[in-house]
């Protein structure tokens, strides 16, 4: 076998061996790699006692360090899921000084860290116990980092957007165990996915105490916190610019100095005419030594012109001190409304802000700008204008729903307006009012009125502050003349009333009870010999006296309908006797009225018994003396789904004689008793809607006998009467009438007599249906009639 063929097996032999040597090494190192690995997760997870998982290692003395895919496992207790998630981890270190007792880092970059922080319902934060004693662990190692680095780093809180940061990026240079070593600190983040966070600044980390210079900037910060607070009333605002400045000086105080710039872009419920800029100030001292409870400092605030659509400008600037225990803040003066505001604030910091003592000063606020401001964030069908002269109050707030306290209120020259009909409500209305409140409950006691009346309001409202509140007051008119309201509403008085007649005495009592989103309201309205007439005397009725009803309810319980009598002819003697009886007043407010008239002498001695429930007034029997007869009845007015009304009516022994006598232009026409029954119901307001019936019949009595006289038979009855040469006897007068649309339309209408032969011999009849009168001008034509009577008698006396 030549050389040459020895030498070519024996390096074919080397090379396998070589190969079958390198990969023993290897597989080697891939064990030991593995091992290692485990190892390095196994002493982790025992140090801080949560589950550490690292998925790859690799090293050489020239390239460093490279640990791929760390996780740190949530603790026990939690859901499964990662506190913190690395994507890799670069060591460049120096390795000749582990010999020297220390670790030596050129460079390290943590790439893509991802820090989740999770609070659950028990407080408890995603850290265990072993790795927050490892985070305040003093360590003995001794190192030295020349450059630390954070890329695309990312914080989350509960996995809540508003407190989310990405792209933290951090550059930290000059890190070391030894005292004396200043690491300088830059980067940035992004916060909450909107506004960049800029970080620069120094720091002695090992320095006993320590010293560092931190300033954070940015010059857009949303607001994130409140962002759906803002959307919900669609305000754009955010931090237009913002710094803070951390000082860590030898003393061991940390100084944090903190400016911002809020800037409200828009506010479309609230009309802002322009942006409005709100700056900040912030100056505060912590002990280290000392912890939180150690924090103290003072703050400022102010606005520029805030310009509310017609609304005068507004500026507002404020101060304060805090410290661990407790805080402070005024406003000292605040021009807002046309007016001033002071304001004093006292509360707690170390266990949240209650209770917070409170001192609130206006005068002179303007009661229309607040009516235009709160008619822009909700629409409301009334203007109010008026000065509020002086409010008060001093107390403390315990929480948001206690309040304990004094408040003052005096106003002057309120008036309220009704938009739409543009009508006065409400007019030159001065108040005076004190509000305590002692917990959720409030109790009011105000005098309210205009001119010289004054009305005592007074009453409670139960949980003021929540949505389903409470609310009885009560409120007393003293006794007061009826002309002195007149006077003192008179721009708000009806028309037809403001030159009529009007004497006697008013005063009322009301409580109105709100509760369940319910209303209640319940009184009296007292009268005393009131009296009124009309502005030309085509009406009066007078003197009345007694008490009138008031209530309305909004309850859901099911209204009682009241009863009433038949009145048909048919039922005329049952009617009698029903209304001959003797009632007891028990249960009903008793008004009697000396007199009414329209045009004439109409009723006198009325008698009225009545009362309310709910929402219907029950006029359970009235009655009067009408031309020497009785006049009795009974009415029903219903306000529960609009306005609905019915009433019957019986007459008993009318004279026609005293009729005729009371009323001039018919005098001595015609004579005899009449009785009747009347029934009429209808809905809303006038006359349009009336609807009913009447039946009326003659007779004669011993006293007074059926007649007719020659010249009302020349006036109703035509050619064909006209030949009478003297007063007729009839034996049948009957008038049956319709009411509808606002007419009386006549059913019937018949003056006859028949002779001993059973012949007629006198008749005056209209067709049925065929004729009618407006009631409109019925009125009319009585007033018109009484008022040529009174002329006619004034030019005769």
């Amino acid at each position: 076998m030549n050389t040459k063929r020895i030498l070519k097996i024996t390096s074919v032999i080397l090379i396998i061996f070589i190969l079958f040597f390198i990969s023993l090494a290897y597989f080697g190192y891939l064990d030991f790699k593995k091992t290692l690995i485990t190892k390095i997760s196994a002493e982790s997870t025992l140090l801080i006692g949560q589950d550490v998982v690292i998925g790859d290692l690799s090293f050489s003395p020239s390239s460093g360090i490279n640990i791929y895919d760390i996780s740190i496992k949530n603790p026990k207790g939690f859901d499964s899921g990662q506190f913190l998630h690395i994507k890799r981890v670069y060591l460049k270190t120096k390795f000749s000084d582990f010999f020297k007792g220390r670790f030596y880092f050129k460079n390290i970059i943590v790439y893509s860290p991802e820090l989740t922080v999770i609070k659950n319902e028990k407080g408890r934060l995603n850290v265990s116990d072993k790795l927050m004693h490892f985070f305040k662990k003093t360590s003995a190692i001794k190192y030295q980092i020349d450059e630390f680095n954070i890329d695309s780093g990312i914080f989350d809180f509960n996995k809540d957007k508003r407190y989310r940061n990405d792209n933290i990026n951090l550059h930290l240079k000059n890190l070391s165990t030894d005292p004396g070593t200043k690491t300088l600190i830059n980067g940035h983040t992004s916060y909450a996915g909107e506004s960049k966070i800029k970080i620069d600044g120094w720091a002695y980390l090992k320095d006993d105490p320590k010293k560092l210079n931190i300033s954070i900037s940015s010059d857009d910060y949303p607001l994130p916190a409140f962002k759906d607070l803002l959307n919900k009333h669609k305000i754009n605002a955010g931090i237009e610019k913002t710094n803070v400045n951390l000082e860590l000086p030898s003393s061991g105080e940390i100084s944090v100095r903190t400016e911002a710039v809020l800037k409200i872009l828009k506010a479309e419920e609230y009309l802002l005419d322009k942006p409005v800029e709100i700056n900040l100030s912030i100056n505060a001292l912590m002990d280290l030594n000392k912890g939180v409870g150690s924090l103290s400092g003072d703050f400022a605030f102010s606005t520029g012109k805030i310009q509310f659509h017609g609304i005068s400008p507004a500026s507002i600037a404020g101060k304060g001190e805090f410290n661990g225990k407790d805080f402070y803040a005024e406003i000292p003066q605040a021009d807002v409304f046309g007016g001033i505001i002071k304001l004093d604030l006292n509360g707690k910091t170390s266990e949240g802000p209650f209770p917070v003592k409170i001192s609130l000063m206006a005068q002179n606020i303007d009661a229309n700008h607040l009516y235009v401001l709160a008619s822009k964030i909700s629409e409301i069908p009334y203007s109010i204008s008026g000065n509020i002269k002086s409010a008060a109050f001093n107390g403390t707030l315990n929480s948001l729903s206690s309040l304990h306290g004094k408040a003052l209120l005096k106003a002057k020259g309120i008036s309220v307006l009704e938009i739409k009909n543009k009508k006065n409500i409400l007019e030159n209305i001065f108040l005076d009012s004190e509000i305590k409140f002692a917990g959720d409950v409030l109790e009011l006691k105000s005098d309210a009125g205009a001119g010289s009346i004054s009305a005592i309001i007074s009453g409670t409202v139960k949980g003021f502050m929540n949505q389903d509140r409470s609310i009885k007051l009560n409120a007393k008119l003293p006794e007061v003349k009826a002309t002195d309201i007149r006077d003192s509403f008179w721009n708000i008085f009806p028309d037809s009333l403001l030159y009529a007649g009007m004497d006697g005495y008013l005063s009322s009592d009301f409580s109105i009870d709100y509760s369940n989103s319910k209303l209640n309201v319940n009184g009296e309205l007292r009268l005393k010999n009131f009296s009124l007439s009309g502005e030309n005397n085509e009406y009066s009725a007078g003197p009345v006296n007694g008490i009138i009803p008031v209530a309305y309810d909004e309850s859901d319980y099911k209204q009682e309908t009241i009863k009433m009598p038949s009145f048909e002819h048919s039922e005329f003697d049952n009617l009698n006797k029903y209304y001959s009886q003797k009632t007891s007043d028990s249960g009903f407010s008793r008004i009697t009225i000396g007199s009414f008239s329209y045009g004439f002498e109409l009723l006198e001695n009325i008698v009225i018994r009545l009362n309310q429930k709910g929402r219907v007034l029950n006029i359970n029997h009235f009655s009067g003396n009408i031309f020497g007869g009785m006049l009795n009845g009974s009415a029903v007015i219903d306000i529960s789904n609009g306005l609905h009304y019915r009433a019957g009516i019986v007459l008993k022994g009318l004279s026609l004689t005293k009729l005729c006598e009371g009323i001039e232009p018919i005098k001595g026409y015609i004579s005899g008793k009449v009785d009747g029954v009347a029934n009429i119901k209808g809905t809303g307001v006038g006359i349009s809607k009336l609807i009913g019936k009447t039946d009326f019949w003659s007779y004669s009595t011993a006293n007074e006998k059926t007649k007719i006289s020659k010249e009302f038979l020349h006036k109703i009855g035509g050619p064909s009467l006209k030949t009478y040469l003297g007063d007729r006897s009839f034996d049948k007068g009957i008038m049956s009438l319709y009411l509808q649309d606002g007419f009386v339309i006549f059913k019937e209408l018949e003056i006859s007599h028949r002779n001993l032969l059973g012949m007629k011999d006198l008749s005056v009849k209209v067709v049925p249906f065929n004729n009618k009168i407006a009631i409109s001008h019925l009125m009319w034509t009585i007033t018109e009639a009484a008022q040529r009577a009174k002329e006619k008698k004034y030019k005769g006396g």
